[in-house]
Formats: structure tokens, C-alpha cells, sequence
């Protein structure tokens, strides 16, 4: 999509600005087809974290990157469907604060997606599978552009068309209301104007439960105004502000359920551009603030907030470390490893409870052993997502269903690297036997109770996506096999990166 309308008089400055953030970029792994290299996201396990921001390009590539520091890209996936192929023409993508899916239960914070044929998808943010849930009956009229937004009162979608369309849909039927055209309110500054070229929508308080007010406001790239529907049946604009922004037809725009400054966020892709940027836009008056570009080199045109993530965070039981500490099996000991779940808990709003590490120890020098099973707590524990791992101690020690590659997810909602990825970190640091209880006496498998680093000894992991070969069993998500040592480059050989569980007692 390209800019059928004139520029901004402003805003060049700060697009050449942001785009210089970028020229020092260096490449990533796990790029997808249709993107470049990108800068490298913030190291460090304790690295400060915003909000977690998914985008869709114009080709239909899922972009997941942080709200503070956009260029920090932690995955990219096709959105692909159930039944075959890439799904292409994306409209935009929003969560659905509230989501009554067989297949998901009573989970919170659904992501949907629209098409140009008017086809409604949920889709899985780990794999981008992307699962048919209606259609809509009415021709979306759009040149390409479009917002999309879930009212989190009524639980309807609302699409927002480059041509004035203003539609409401029940997902759940793909029932659609055709509400009055856009146009701008009589007295507004902009009224007269039209056709306004609305290319994307958000509402306020997007929570589950039902809140007991929202607000919709959406963006006029004809205009270049942030612009708000107090009555969105009534299809009625009121501008709020002008955004001064260089921004062409590929606009994405979300805003957090649970912001309490009224705050929003913006992508815009300026003309001549491939490279959209990340703006922080005042609801009340559209006052915009430059965030930084997003790592990403294709456009981006719809985002979507993950408040699930955020919310789920301070609800989150159980995680796998996004990061060792870089010394190998060397954690400092037991207390140095709950020291780290601690802190990487509290960085994404979860240090509210007492957090341990999933960790046996050996009986040494008078000390009794430690098995991992007794320091976790009785259960049950959920990943960021809200997702189930498992109900109690000896659920999780039986078969453990709800353990996977897919739930297995670090503190900040990212799946960890398993077998058949580059590389490989499937290896989680455990000490353990399968029960969750250490190994006998003489037998180390704990780097000396994790205080080493050295090429000799070992370590017992687990397996955090069940796959992999030898072990007792192989797909054992605590106890698979030992590593070849203890230092980390012993612990690569073997697929691990120092990793460890972490659960909320």
C-alpha cells in the first residue's frame, strides 16, 4: 500500500532521526522470509521490559517486538493456515479481550486476524497458524487500508475501511451490522472533508471482564489526525489533534487495556520507506512521541497489544529462564538461582511471589540432599499466557500433558528454542530424576550443586519441547540425559544454553 495523499508539512526531521538508530544494525537469528537484518535486542537477563507489541507486515509475517525498544524483535512467524498456505492481505489484527473459543477454555486475549476477503482468523502468536472462524457476508470496499478493534463492552469487532465503512461483527457467527458511514462531526474542524481515510481503529479499556466504559479512536491518513467516535454506531469523527507525522497508508495503532496514561502507540511507514516507526500518541490531545524504528524491513500495518502477557505476568507461575547467567551450570548455588527467577520475575511485573528454581542438589558435607519437587510449591501453575502447566506436584511428575514446547515459554512470553531450531537450547539445567528428586549420593548431576564450571562433571537436563534422543525417556521434560560438563560451552554441545525452570511457590 502507498500514500494517495500529500505529506505532512512536518515530521521529516524526526523520521531521519529514527531511521539513523538503525544504521548501526546487526543481524539476528530466526529472520523469516521477507525480512532483513535486524539490530540486536537488549542483552542481559534483567534487561528492562515494555510492552509486548505484535505487528503484521504487508506480507503477512507476524513481527513480535518490545514497546520500549522496537527494534528488539524477539520472533518472527508466517501466518499461515490450519489447512495450508500463507494467508496474504492481511487488514489488521487485534486480541480479543475476552474469548469463549472451545479450543482455548475461558483464556483471556485471543488474537484475531482480518482479511481482504472478509475472512476472520484466530491466530496462534507462537506458530502463526492462523484457524477460520467466520466470514464476513459484507464486501470490506478498501484500497488497503483498514482498522480493526474488539469493543471489550459489546465483544464485537469493529472494521474501520479506507472508504468509509463502519461494521460491526459477531466472530462467533460472522453476523455483521452496517453502521452509519464516517464522516466527520458538523462543527468539527474537519467536517465537509469527504471520505475520511480511516486505516486503523483501537479502544480504550480492552480488558476481560467487560469494563464499564471504553472509548474508540482511530487515525485519518487523508487528514493525518488522530480522531475520536463518541458514538461509534453513529459513524461521526471528532478530531482530537493533528499527528504531524510523515505517515502513509500502512498505519498501525493499538492501544494497552490496562494503560492508565492515556497513552497509545502507533506504527507509521513514511512514504519511500520500507521500515515503519514506533510512536507513543497522547489520546487527549495527539501530542506523538518518537519511539524508534522497528527491526523489522517491511512495513508494518496493523499491531496489536499482548495485555495478556502484561496481565498474565502478574498472575504467571511458572517460566523458563529467558537467559542463563552465561557461566555455564555455575548459578551461584541454589540461592543463586532462585536469586535470578526472582529478578527476572520482578522485570516483567511478577515479583510479587516467592519464585524458586526447579532444582535438585547433592547430600555434601554433611548436607541432605535437595530434591526440586519439594521447593516448588503444591500447584497449580500457569505460563505467562494463562495457560495451564500443570495442577499439582504429582500431575507434573506423571505425565505432564500441559508441559510442552508451546507452554514452556520464558518470563516474557517467548518460546524457547528446541529441537530442529538454530540452535538447538532444548538442554534445561535440572539435577533431577524423573520423579523431581535428586540422585543418590556419589552420583553428581549438579555441577556440584551448581556452583561449577568446569569442562568435567555434568549436569542432568530435561528436555522442555519432548523431543530428542537416549535418556530415561528421551522426551522427559526434567530428566533426559547429563551434559558433557559443566562450562558453557559443554553445555552447547549437548543443546542447552544454562537454562532453568522457575516456578511461583
Amino acid at each position: 500500500m502507498t500514500r494517495r495523499h500529500g505529506l505532512a508539512p512536518l515530521g521529516a526531521g524526526l523520521i531521519a532521526a529514527l531511521a539513523a538508530a538503525c544504521a548501526d544494525s546487526a543481524p539476528t537469528q530466526g529472520t523469516d522470509a521477507g525480512a532483513a537484518a535486524t539490530p540486536e535486542p537488549p542483552s542481559g537477563a534483567h534487561a528492562p521490559l515494555g510492552r509486548t507489541i505484535y505487528g503484521v507486515d504487508d506480507a503477512g509475517t507476524l513481527v513480535v517486538f518490545d514497546g520500549d525498544r522496537p527494534t528488539a524483535v524477539s520472533r518472527r512467524v508466517r501466518i499461515t493456515r490450519a489447512t495450508g498456505g500463507i494467508v496474504g492481505g492481511i487488514l489488521g489484527i487485534d486480541f480479543r479481550p475476552n474469548d469463549q473459543t472451545p479450543a482455548n477454555g475461558d483464556q483471556t486475549g485471543v488474537l484475531y486476524a482480518v482479511d481482504g476477503t472478509g475472512a476472520v482468523y484466530t491466530v496462534d502468536p507462537t506458530t502463526g497458524v492462523a484457524t477460520l472462524r467466520a466470514q464476513i457476508p459484507v464486501a470490506l470496499l478498501t484500497a488497503g487500508g483498514a482498522g480493526v478493534g474488539f469493543n471489550p463492552m459489546a465483544d464485537r469487532l469493529r472494521i474501520h475501511t479506507d472508504a468509509s465503512q463502519n461494521l460491526r461483527v459477531d466472530v462467533e457467527t460472522g453476523a455483521t451490522t452496517e453502521d452509519r458511514g464516517l464522516t466527520y462531526a458538523a462543527g468539527d474542524v474537519n467536517a465537509g472533508e469527504r471520505n475520511p481515510d480511516v486505516v486503523a481503529t483501537a479502544y480504550t479499556n480492552s480488558v476481560a471482564p467487560a469494563p464499564a466504559s471504553t472509548e474508540l479512536f482511530a487515525i485519518d491518513a487523508r487528514q493525518d489526525v488522530l480522531v475520536k467516535l463518541n458514538a461509534p454506531n453513529d459513524g461521526q469523527l471528532t478530531t482530537v489533534g493533528r499527528l504531524v507525522v510523515d505517515n502513509g497508508e500502512q498505519v498501525g495503532f493499538d492501544i494497552s487495556g490496562r494503560s492508565t496514561d492515556r497513552t497509545g502507540y502507533a506504527t507509521f511507514t513514511p512514504p519511500r520507506y520500507t521500515r515503519s516507526f514506533l510512536y507513543r500518541i497522547n489520546l487527549d490531545n495527539a501530542a506523538r512521541e518518537p519511539v524508534g524504528p522497528v527491526g523489522h524491513d517491511r512495513p508494518i500495518v496493523s499491531i496489536a497489544i499482548d495485555d495478556v502477557g502484561s496481565a498474565g505476568a502478574a498472575e504467571m507461575s511458572f517460566f523458563v529462564t529467558s537467559a542463563g547467567p552465561g557461566d555455564g551450570a555455575n548459578l551461584g548455588g541454589l540461592a543463586g538461582a532462585d536469586a535470578s527467577c526472582q529478578q527476572l520475575a520482578t522485570a516483567v511485573g511478577a515479583g510479587g511471589r516467592t519464585w524458586r528454581a526447579y532444582l535438585s542438589t547433592s547430600a555434601v558435607d554433611g548436607q541432605p540432599a535437595v530434591n526440586a519437587r519439594d521447593r516448588i510449591g503444591q500447584g497449580p501453575w500457569y505460563n505467562v499466557r494463562g495457560a495451564l502447566v500443570a495442577r499439582t506436584v504429582a500431575e507434573l511428575h506423571a505425565e505432564a500433558p500441559n508441559l510442552t514446547k508451546e507452554t514452556a515459554l520464558t518470563e516474557r512470553g517467548d518460546v524457547v528454542l528446541g529441537s530442529g531450531d538454530t540452535p538447538n537450547q532444548h538442554d534445561i539445567l535440572t539435577g533431577s530424576q524423573a520423579d523431581g528428586t535428586a540422585f543418590s549420593e556419589g552420583d553428581d548431576r549438579t555441577c556440584r550443586n551448581w556452583t561449577s564450571n568446569a569442562a568435567d562433571g555434568s549436569a542432568q537436563v530435561g528436555h522442555h519441547d519432548r523431543r530428542g534422543t537416549g535418556g530415561n525417556p528421551p522426551n522427559s521434560w526434567n530428566s533426559a540425559h547429563a551434559s558433557r560438563g559443566c562450562g558453557q560451552a559443554n553445555l552447547r554441545t549437548t543443546g542447552g544454553a544454562g537454562l532453568f525452570y522457575c516456578f511461583a511457590r
